[in-house]
């Protein structure tokens, strides 16, 4: 259950949230802030959490969303506070790594974005998570993800083309490596929306939603069309 009570502080609109931020509650959130953004010109907003005893991931996603759009998060309260500084410093990572795309707000640009396919293609990225920040390359093909970056390498699964999701099996193959508090194999759920030649995604390890990274991937080249097929090694 969730209840939402608006109010009006002067310039800004506060929405204080009280109950557990999951599932369809996450939905009648977002159409109550979009729907009052529509309508309240030259107001600010902010959205008062004291009372939210606990947010799911997808929870978590609309915040950092609503964070980004410049929406002020409150937490007093010890139980979100650290979340809430959590989803913020993810924002502020976020839209300090986007940037203008090469293509500009034009049709040819949509056009291309309708067209847009990840399979095929070669990317670095670069990923920040609570622990630190890491550096690597990725290949996209045939629904597959391969590559490696820091002493680790990277496989997993992905479908979509400009909203992409999906898992990586991270192995380090330097036994002293370490990230994310955690030691040996891990896998990353994954989600990212691509512009141009730049993906925004964000990443948990699967089991800990709390362990989250954020990464930007920069599109270097379409593969080959015609190249020897690859087979892993016996």
């Amino acid at each position: 259950m969730l209840r939402v009570t608006v109010e009006e502080r002067g310039n800004q609109v506060i929405f204080r949230v009280e109950g557990k931020l999951k599932g369809p509650w996450v939905i009648e959130l977002e159409r109550c802030w979009r729907l009052a953004s529509g309508r309240a010109n030259e107001k600010t907003f902010g959205m008062d959490l004291d009372g939210v005893d606990f947010v799911d991931d997808e929870g978590e996603v609309l915040l950092t969303e609503m964070a980004k759009a410049g929406v002020e998060l409150i937490a007093t309260e010890s139980m979100m506070r650290s979340t809430v500084q959590q989803i913020m410093t993810t924002a502020h990572c976020m839209n300090s790594m986007e940037d203008t795309s090469e293509y500009g707000p034009t049709m040819e640009f949509k056009r291309g974005m309708e067209e847009y396919k990840m399979d095929e293609t070669f990317w670095t990225v670069e990923f920040n998570g609570i622990t630190g920040a890491g550096a690597g390359v990725l290949i996209f093909t045939k629904g597959k993800i391969f590559g490696g970056g820091g002493g680790r390498t990277f496989m997993g699964n992905y479908d979509g083309d400009l909203d992409v999701k999906g898992n990586i099996v991270v192995h380090p193959f330097v036994t002293t490596f370490k990230e994310m508090e955690m030691h040996g194999d891990y896998e990353l759920e994954f989600s990212g929306t691509v512009e141009g030649k730049t993906m925004t995604a964000t990443a948990s390890v699967v089991g800990q939603p709390g362990s989250k990274l954020i990464a930007r991937l920069t599109k270097v080249a379409d593969l080959p069309s015609v190249r020897t097929e690859w087979s892993a090694v016996p």
